[in-house]
C-alpha cells in the first residue's frame, strides 16, 4: 500500500508518507503490474489481465521476500466468527424504541427486495406448498435468512464504525488508486505530448 502506515514498519515511522527506496520499490512493481496488464491481453484472454497483473507481482513479493508494506501492517486482518451468545441489554422499553426503527427498515426492505423478486421470476412458490408444515418450514426459513442478512449487516457496520479497521484499509486504498491514477495521467500527457 502506498501510503501510510499506522505504526512502525519496514524502516517507515507511522504517519509517514513512504519516501526513498521503499517508494521506489513501490512505484517498480506498481510499473510491472502496470506492464503486464497491458501485454497480458496480447498473450491469452483466458485469465483477465489485472488478475494476473496482481497474481504475478504478488508472487514475485513472496518469492524474493520484497520488503513492502502490507495490509496487515495498517491494521490487524485477524478473524473469524463470533462466539454465538445472547446480547447483554436490558429488555425494556428503551431498547425496543433504539431498535424498533431499524428493525421497521430493515423489514422494509426485506419485503421490497421480496416484491422486485416475486415481479421479476415466477416462482410459483404458492402452488407447491402443500401442508402447514411447508409453509411452517418456509416462514422459519426466511427468518432465519433475515437474521443473517441482519448479522451480516450489523458486523460490517460494526467493523466500520467501532473497530475502524477497514476505513484506514480503504483510505489506503484511496491513496493508493489516486497515485496510480495520477502516474498514468502524467503518462498519458507525456504520450500525448511526444
Amino acid at each position: 500500500v502506498a501510503g501510510r502506515l499506522h505504526r512502525a514498519g519496514h524502516g517507515m515511522g507511522g504517519g509517514e508518507w513512504l519516501s526513498g527506496a521503499p517508494l521506489w520499490m513501490m512505484l517498480g512493481l506498481v510499473a510491472v503490474t502496470m506492464a503486464i496488464i497491458w501485454v497480458m491481453p496480447r498473450l491469452t484472454r483466458a485469465i483477465p489481465a489485472p488478475l494476473a497483473g496482481i497474481g504475478i507481482v504478488a508472487g514475485l513479493v513472496i518469492a524474493f521476500g520484497l520488503d513492502v508494506p502490507r495490509v496487515g501492517d495498517l491494521a490487524s486482518i485477524e478473524g473469524g466468527l463470533p462466539a454465538f451468545h445472547i446480547p447483554m441489554v436490558p429488555l425494556n422499553l428503551e431498547t425496543l424504541q433504539i431498535i424498533l426503527p431499524y428493525a421497521v427498515i430493515l423489514a422494509a426492505i426485506g419485503l421490497v427486495a421480496l416484491g422486485v423478486v416475486l415481479s421479476f421470476y415466477d416462482t410459483n412458490i404458492q402452488k407447491d406448498i402443500e401442508s402447514t408444515e411447508q409453509a411452517l418450514g418456509l416462514i422459519l426459513a426466511a427468518l432465519a435468512v433475515g437474521m443473517v442478512l441482519i448479522a451480516v449487516f450489523w458486523s460490517g457496520w460494526r467493523t466500520l464504525q467501532i473497530e475502524d479497521t477497514l476505513k484506514s484499509v480503504m483510505l489506503e486504498t484511496a491513496k493508493t488508486t489516486s497515485l496510480v491514477f495520477i502516474i498514468l495521467l502524467g503518462a498519458a500527457m507525456l504520450t500525448s505530448a511526444f
